[in-house]
């Protein structure tokens, strides 16, 4: 998605804008080569597959819940 940001910002004619849109422009190409990651509890970090393992373990868990309390 960083190379999206930077080929976007690239061809918006941002060199022919003001210094502080420059400086604006220069700050958002930074932000986005830096990669954004979610922690859960410091232990380890959340992706999507590791979301998506923890939603089906869930579901898992509370039909079985289900079954046995109802």
């Amino acid at each position: 998605q960083s190379a999206e940001v930077e080929r976007a910002v690239s061809g918006s004619g941002w060199y022919n804008r003001s210094e502080s849109f420059k400086r604006m422009v220069r700050l958002v190409i930074a932000r986005a080569q830096r990669p954004v990651s979610l922690t859960a509890g410091k232990l380890y970090i959340v992706s999507m597959e590791t979301f998506a393992k923890v939603s089906n373990r869930t579901h898992t868990h509370t039909h079985i819940y289900r079954v046995f309390h109802d």
